[in-house]
């Protein structure tokens, strides 16, 4: 019996290869789409739960507002750590970590240095391996960064610098490396290796110093947030009541520096509904959730992820209606054959297992077809996400749980309906050909429609509005003009170090193609280190917090941001490295001066060891311009002059860009021999803030493209099947007189109410989910009616060009031929 099913089953598939294409091709293409999006976003939630005790490590972060201006870091203070130790009996281990933007690290060959390299290169104390399990190769992990000057490495790095023969030996540990981060210059012992940090976790180092090299080690300053501090919780323990006994425990502390640098009392703060607390983060939160200042790593966002997983779902939702429609309407089509067999005695189980067969094989081959396709387009895949996914990213639990999981689902919906439909056909009528389709049949197909279109719709809508946003974030002007600004890493360090930064630049601007350069420790938009300040207008009046960088000369001039008042740092105006500052207009206001140039502010830099008032002449007002990405609004902002810097800024005039490049390269050798020459453009580097978004709009062309096929697959296949049905009744109409418009609008009218209603169902969705995802963004597009019309007019177009092509041909059929076939 099965083996007469089998065979069944591929003559109906030869004899209406049209209806097969459509259910092969529909399923397969959406299945393998779905699948690669549904693995990357399992990829995207495993990150951090390699780490053995992932569901007890938090890291605890200040949650800060001042004045109405959120300063929320990832970054806490340094006596946290030790203060969560000693007060907690729920805390099993503490640790805290900093990492160094820019270092370049080499070793010495036969007394002479080798080839150095730019490495990511993180500080850590001894508790380092108690809270993250990194596997140590070599060396003792709760002995490898006691002391100073020791540092525990990576394989890779292990075998970059020392070679893969020295490694294998053991020849490595006890070998040392130079290291020169922004001017500090250190030689370090290596006393132990680590395996590679997992591609799925929130931060990769290559290099761990010792935290005891550095003189912040014993800082007790609890305003100056400059450690990125984990918490490893005994297990059992209730996070959400650890985190309520915080802010009580460390008051005390807090209390005295707020009111020293804020002239404000704790409880006085939290009236006035500002705040300054801690708080708990999971780990595994980290890489999705989490969006504050200062990340070691930039994540993904979890609404985008959210997004992209609800569109795969549409998609693959809308091959399964198709074919559960395409199946269903195909049973009205075989009603004499379903007749012809309950006549010869088929019982109601042999016609359920005849359409379950049927479907299973339609199915397995669209999953075979599938398979191939992942396979095929798994690389492209991973170059337009930006993401090398695991190898076992196909194969693991979760991956073939939902493949397998949605070929017997499918299979049961795309059968359960015809079967029990056809089953249930009076066999006198159905092979006389009396069988029509029932109101419980027209029902189930409309909303099956109804649902394709809901979605469709819905899709147009997102895509429309994500591209609207993004093209909004590309052409919105930041306050500076990031065009042709190339920016040299860690160049600004080693000249300073080496006291040829104002020689080097003085040297650059002889240039024929650089109109303007300067040093500086940050830059718009480069993500590094930008730590608050506190500042008043008049002495004894409470501070506030303002951020701040550190330039030279023509800082200003080269990334063109404008000065509304005042002047910038001038080389003939004195001595503006003392005492004098630039601010911006939303500092002017939050400082409230109403006449800022030649007047005086106070100020304290609250991450120093030594917290000191130091007045500052205003010297110009500047226009806002936005310091972050604009995901965030601007901050208020104070500008100082240091003739020192980790990077070197520099504007060349557009065209010949390369031979450009290749003059401040050799300037680069000339100055500074043998050491790295490592550039980019700011432009790239800020398009980069955005590219998740970019990603998500990429993906989301490609679905919607992809969903359009396959409703215009399903459209001409259900098209196809209800104009087989109704062929005699368009002959009588032909010949009765209808033209080929009333047969058009006859087959015409349905859908349109369809697309109509879907619209009506589809709009407040749509808004409610773009709209969240707006949230996002400091700076956003407003929702416009139009999208939600354009994407209901996109859809009845598309519905109407494929039904009515299909109507037309049958319309403009010669009828007496229709009629003679009946």
């Amino acid at each position: 019996m099965f083996k007469n099913f089998i065979k069944t089953t591929f003559r109906n598939l030869a004899k209406h290869k049209g209806l097969a294409i459509i259910h092969l091709a529909g399923l397969s293409v959406s299945i393998a789409a779905g699948m690669l999006i549904f693995m990357w976003v399992n990829y995207q939630f495993s990150f951090d739960k390699s780490l053995k005790n992932h569901a007890d490590i938090y890291r605890v972060y200040p949650h800060i507002q001042i004045n109405g201006n959120n300063f929320t870091s990832s970054m806490a203070p340094p006596p946290l750590r030790s203060f969560l130790t000693n007060n907690f009996p729920e805390v099993e281990a503490t640790t805290r970590i900093y990492k160094y933007n820019n270092s370049i690290v080499g070793r010495d060959e036969n007394g002479r240095p080798s080839q150095s390299f730019h490495e990511e290169l993180y500080q850590a104390d001894s508790a380092f391996f108690r809270v993250f399990n990194f596997k140590m190769l070599q060396g003792n992990p709760l002995e490898a960064l006691v002391k100073p000057n020791c540092i525990v490495i990576t394989k890779s790095t292990a075998i970059k610098y020392f070679g893969e023969e020295a490694f294998n030996a053991g020849a490595v540990p006890g070998q040392s490396l130079n290291i020169n981060m922004g001017g500090w210059k250190m030689v370090c012992k290596i006393t132990g290796i680590t395996e590679d940090v997992p591609a799925n976790a929130h931060f990769h180092y290559t290099i761990l110093l010792s935290d005891a090299t550095d003189s912040w080690y014993g800082s007790q300053v609890w305003v100056d947030n400059t450690y990125y501090t984990y918490v490893l919780l005994k297990k059992g323990t209730d996070y959400n009541r650890f985190e309520n006994k915080i802010p009580a425990a460390v008051r005390s502390h807090i209390d005295p520096f707020l009111q020293t640098n804020f002239g404000i009392a704790y409880d006085k703060l939290k009236a006035k509904g500002d705040y300054w607390e801690y708080k708990l983060q999971p780990v595994t939160d980290i890489h999705l959730h989490s969006n504050f200042e200062r990340e070691l790593e930039p994540g993904e966002n979890i609404d985008n992820v959210y997004i992209l997983l609800i569109a795969a779902f549409f998609l693959v939702l809308m091959a399964c209606i198709n074919y559960a429609n395409l199946s269903t309407a195909n049973s009205i089509r075989r009603s004499k054959e379903i007749g012809v067999r309950k006549t010869l005695g088929s019982s109601k189980l042999k016609l359920v297992a005849l359409i379950f067969t049927e479907t299973g094989i339609t199915c397995f081959i669209a999953w075979l077809m599938a398979f191939i396709l992942i396979i095929i387009l798994l690389r492209p895949f991973e170059s337009l996400m930006h993401t090398a996914l695991p190898a076992a990213a196909i194969t693991n639990a979760a991956s073939c749980t939902v493949f397998f999981g949605l070929f017997f689902i499918i299979s049961l919906l795309g059968g359960i309906y015809p079967a029990f439909y056809l089953s249930s056909f009076n066999a006198v009528k159905a092979v006389k050909g009396k069988i029509t389709p029932g109101k419980r049949f027209i029902t189930f197909k409309s909303a099956l429609i109804v649902a394709q279109f809901f979605m469709f719709i819905g899709l147009i809508v997102c895509t429309l509005m994500v591209k609207q946003q993004l093209n909004f974030l590309h052409d919105k002007y930041p306050g500076f003009n990031k065009e042709n600004v190339l920016v040299l890493k860690d160049a600004g360090a080693q000249l300073s170090a080496a006291n040829k930064s104002a020689t080097f630049i003085s040297e650059l601007k002889k240039k024929a193609n650089v109109l303007s350069a300067s040093i500086c420790t940050d830059y718009p938009n480069s993500g590094n280190d930008n730590f608050p300040i506190a500042a008043n207008f008049k002495t004894g009046e409470p501070d506030h917090m303002v951020a701040n960088i550190s330039v030279g000369y023509d800082f200003l001039k080269t990334f063109n941001i404008k000065l509304l008042q005042g002047r910038d740092f001038d080389r003939q105006s004195g001595d503006d490295s003392v005492k004098r500052v630039v601010l911006n207009e939303a500092a002017v206001k939050e400082l409230g001066i109403e006449n800022p140039v030649g007047n005086f502010i106070n100020t304290r830099y609250l991450n120093s060891l030594d917290i000191q008032n130091v007045r500052c002449e205003i010297i110009g007002v500047t226009d806002d311009f936005n310091f972050k990405s604009l995901h965030k609004t601007v901050q208020p902002m104070a500008i100082f002059l240091r003739n020192w810097g980790q990077y070197v800024v520099i504007r060349i005039a557009p065209g010949n860009v390369s031979h450009t490049i290749n003059i401040i390269k050799k300037t680069w050798s000339d100055f500074v021999p043998g050491a790295p020459f490592n550039s980019y453009f700011l432009d790239e580097q800020i398009d980069n803030l955005y590219k998740t978004e970019a990603v998500l709009s990429n993906v989301l062309d490609i679905l919607t493209a992809l969903i359009i096929l396959i409703a215009v697959m399903g459209l001409t296949g259900l098209t196809l099947l209800t104009i087989q049905q109704r062929t005699k009744e368009i002959g009588i109409r032909k010949v009765t007189g209808a033209s080929v418009s009333d047969i058009l609008f006859l087959f015409s009218k349905e859908y349109i109410k369809w697309v109509g209603f879907s619209f009506i169902l589809t709009a407040p969705v749509a808004y409610f989910i773009m709209q969240k995802w707006l949230q996002g963004f400091a700076y956003r597009i407003h929702i416009q009616w139009w999208v939600f019309l354009l994407s209901a007019i996109a859809a009845l177009m598309i519905t109407m060009i494929t039904v009515g092509f299909q109507a037309i041909k049958a319309a403009t059929a010669n009828p007496v031929k229709s009629l003679r076939t009946e």
